[in-house]
Parts: C-alpha cells; structure tokens; sequence
C-alpha cells in the first residue's frame, strides 16, 4: 500500500508523495472521488433493479390452515388389569418430514398443470411454541403463498386446507399405528386366554354333573357311626363269651367235685346248666365271630370310600387351581382390549385441523421501499470496497 499511487485530478503521486508511507484522509477523500461516479452508477442500478423485481412479481397472497397435535396421556392401572401404556407423542421435526413426504405431496388434490415441485416454493410450515404448551403437543400453520403466474389466492386456500387435511390424516396414522398394533397383540392374547378360561370352565363343569364328595360324605359318616355300634356290640360279645366260659368252667369244676359226694339229683343239675352254659357260649360265639367279620368289611368299606373321596377331592383341588389361575389371567388381559381402544379413540381426535385456511383479503405487504433502499446500499458498499481495492493494485506507472 506503501508503495502504490493514486491518480487524482491531473497528476500521479510518487511513492515520496504518501508521507513515509502514511495514507492521510485526503488522499482517501481523492480516492472515493475518483470513483464516485462508478458507485452512484452501480447504486442507482441496484435501486432501480430491486424496484422492478419487487414490483414485477405482482401481489403476494398468503394462506393459512393451523393444525394442532395434542396426544392423551393414557394408559392402563393395576387397577384395570394389565398395565399398557402407549407412548402417542410428536415433536415438530417428525411432523415436518411426514407434511413434506414425497408420497403426501403427490397425492394432493393440487389445482389443475400443477407441478409438485413447484409447489415446494410455496409451501412452509411454521410451528408455534407457546410457553404453557404441553410437552409432545404441536401447533404448526400450514402457510401456502399464492398470487404468482397460474396460482391464484383461490389455489393457495385450496392447497393449504388440502396440505393440512392429508398431513393430519398422516399423523393420525403415525400415533395410532403403535396403538393398532397393540390391540392387534392383545386380541390374540385375550383369545388364547378366553379359551383357556372356557376349557377350564368346562372341564369344572363336568366335574360338577358327576361330583359325588357330598354323596361319599353321607354314606362315610353312617358307616362310621355303624362301625361304632357294631365294635360296641362286639366288646360287649366278647364280655359275655368271657363270662359264659368262665361260669362254664366253674360248673365243671362244680360237676367234677359233686360227683364224688353229692346226690344223683343234684349232679344232673349242675351238668344240665353246664349244657345250657356251653349253649349259650357257642351262640355268643358265633355271633361275635360273625359281627367281627361284619365289622371287618365295614372298615373295608370306609376305607374304599375314603380312598374315593380323596381321590375326588384331589381332582376338585386342581380343576379349582385350574380355573382360577385361568380366571386370574383372563381378567387381568381383557380389561386392556377396552383401554387401549379408547386410547386409539383419544389419540385419532387429538389431530385436528383447528383453522381451515380462508381467503385472504389483502395481499402481504411487499416492502418494495425497504428492498430499494437495502439495494442501493449493498451496491454502493460493494463498489466502494471495488474502487478502493482497485486504487490499491493499480500499477504506479500506469
């Protein structure tokens, strides 16, 4: 910089003329002169260009159509049974990508010579962020501009409600698909257990056409209580052979010391009660052996009741633990299906097309004073830094 020259008015400044080197205000001054021409030319045609493209455009017609996305927080108990939660939730990056999806976007009820692509420079989705909304709830505005060549204000409000309607349609789809799938698995699961419970049931009832425990019971206590009286009746038989064999044997011995001296009267007495003696002795005899075997079979009896009873009563046992572990899981599942209907129910109406787009009445405001103004500006700064830069390379021989 030292050693350049700066042509100003009818002359060129030698390399001794820059002071040591030192550039002063004045020779700025000399410089911004020389090519103050060039910077107004280039500013007035940056204004004038700016004006032109502003104005050429013509109106600018903005649409609007809101929707809001404001998913339940819903989900089972301990109290309803099994505990399903859904996550249903949306942030605003998700529902950019499925509002600009290809396959959306094509699908469209566009207006008639619509290409997709173009229509993408139409197209902006603003969100809105309110500090007292709910994480996961999304407020976006559909902004749809019209008023361009072949695209009317009327094809704006159009496309906007038709963007917002499909984008809508697609996030229900999104929050409820989780959701679907859950009912779908927890249908299959409540089927298998409905029928486990069904076969459970069934087998119970079965049991109970020919359940005889109450029958056994009955019959169980009166030969009990038979048992008793017939091994009642037996020690008493067996008191009385004792005593007819006793006496028996004290008439012998009776008869045997008679003999010798007493009267022929009297022996044939005593061997008359030793003869009615053994009588009733072989009577009681053989009625204790026949009680005792009356009482053996009874015994018999009761123990092939007992022993069918138990075996009944085991089978009750498990067909009860059968049915109620079946039971117990049927009900914990099924109250889930209702649950997460409902959810699917909640989270299909949280999306909403809160404002359908309207028809603007007036154009957007197209600041063609502040684009001038900001043309003029940023041409003059450029060509300023040009005639300066240029100044600074300039060969001083030249």
């Amino acid at each position: 910089m030292a050693e350049a020259t700066v042509r100003a008015g009818g002359g060129v400044r030698s390399p001794e003329q820059w002071h040591g080197g030192e550039v002063t205000l004045r020779q700025l001054y000399l410089t911004l002169k020389a090519g103050m021409w060039l910077i107004v030319l280039v500013a007035v045609v940056c204004g004038v260009a700016a004006f032109l493209i502003v104005g050429s455009s013509g109106p600018r017609f903005v649409s609007t159509a809101t929707v809001t996305v404001t998913p339940p927080a819903v989900g089972g108990t301990s109290l309803s049974g099994l505990d399903v939660s859904i996550p249903a939730t949306l942030d605003f990056e998700a529902y950019r990508a499925l509002a600009f999806d290809p396959a959306l976007l094509e699908g469209l009820d566009l207006p008639a010579g619509t290409d997709p692509v173009v229509l993408l420079g139409h197209l902006e989705l603003v969100s809105r962020a309110p500090a007292s909304q709910v994480r996961g709830h999304v407020t976006v505005d559909h902004v749809v501009t019209g008023g361009a060549s072949g695209f009317t204000r009327d094809d704006a409000v159009h496309v906007a409600n038709s963007w917002a309607g499909a984008t809508a349609a697609a996030v229900t789809r999104f929050l409820t698909t989780p959701v679907d799938d859950a009912i779908d698995a927890v249908s299959v699961e409540t089927a298998a257990r409905k029928a486990e419970f069904d076969a459970a049931s069934e087998a119970w009832a079965s049991f109970l056409g020919v359940d005889e425990r109450r029958s056994l019971n009955d019959r169980l206590d009166a030969l009990t209580q038979l048992d008793s009286v017939q091994r009642s009746r037996l020690a008493m038989l067996d008191g009385a052979v004792a005593a007819a064999d006793a006496r028996a044997t004290a008439l012998r011995a009776e008869l045997e010391q008679g003999g010798v001296g007493s009267s022929v009267a009297a022996s044939q007495l005593v061997a008359d009660q030793l003869a009615l003696s053994v009588g009733d002795t072989a009577a009681l005899q053989a009625e204790r052996d026949h009680l005792a075997a009356v009482v053996q079979q009874t015994a018999g009896d009761a123990t092939a009741l007992r022993a069918r009873l138990i075996d009944l009563e085991s089978r009750a046992a498990s067909l009860q633990r059968d049915l109620a572990a079946a039971s117990m899981t049927f009900y914990r599942v099924a109250p889930a299906g209702p649950s997460l209907h409902l959810q699917r129910d909640l989270a299909a109406r949280s999306v909403t097309v809160a404002v359908p787009a309207a028809t603007p009445l007036l154009p957007e405001p197209r600041g063609r004073l502040v684009a001038t103004v900001a043309a003029i500006a940023v041409g003059a700064l450029f060509t300023t830094l040009f005639v300066f830069l240029r100044a600074a390379v300039r060969d001083p021989e030249a």
